[in-house]
Parts: structure tokens; sequence; C-alpha cells
């Protein structure tokens, strides 16, 4: 798995309009061997949780696989997170770095992520 450099305050902008959205997972390292051949396989609770904000195995989704693939109703964040994630207005009102914005925001997918999504780890970050 290609190693990226850690960018710890990419620019995100408003993740909806981004083809392909790079979202991100926690894994240890002695995992990603398994995570480049296999890609990102379904824990016990069904949903593969992903992020906006850097973590260390950096996945490339499109848009068209993403949308059919993922919990549209952004489960297991609070009320307002689902309106950060949803509202564009809302972005553009924040001030600070895109991480803070969808710091611990969640997008849950229900699908294996196929090793062709993933695009590599940032170490430490």
């Amino acid at each position: 798995m290609k190693q990226l450099r850690s960018n710890r305050n990419p620019k995100i902008g408003f993740w909806l309009d981004n083809d392909p959205v790079r979202l991100y997972i926690g894994a240890q390292l002695e995992d990603l061997h398994d995570i480049s051949n296999d890609g990102v396989r379904l824990p016990n609770h069904r949903w593969v949780t992903t992020y906006l904000e850097p973590n260390s195995v950096v996945l490339d989704i499109p848009m068209k696989w993403l949308f059919p693939n993922m919990d549209q109703r952004f489960t297991g964040n609070r009320e307002s997170d689902k309106n950060k994630l949803l509202q564009k207005p809302l972005y553009y009102q924040w001030k600070r770095f895109d991480y803070e914005y969808y710091c611990g925001l969640k997008v849950k997918i229900m699908s294996v992520i196929p090793p062709r999504f993933v695009a590599g780890y940032m170490k430490g970050a």
C-alpha cells in the first residue's frame, strides 16, 4: 500500500461536491496488507464507519459507488452533525479549518469497500 504524505489540515471543501470523495478509516499497520488486497471488510455490526477528517487509511470513493452504498440517514451522527453533512450553507459559514468542521462526523458504508478505492495510508495521521 502506498504511503501518503501526512496532512492533518487538508482543504476538504463541502464533501458532497467532491468526486471522488476522500474518506478515512483508522487501521493498524499490521492490517494494511489485508486492506490493500481485500479492501475494507464489514465488521460484525454490518457497517464500515468512515470519517471525513484525516486518519490512517485514505479512501478515494467515486460518488456513483458511494451514494448507493452509504447510510443516507447518517446513523450515528447527532442531528446537528447530520445538518453539517447535508447543508452546504453551514459549511460556508464555518471560519476555521475544514478538519474541525468534519471532526467526528461519520459516513457509514454498508458494503465491502473494494481495494481499488484504497488510495494509501498516512503514517502518524
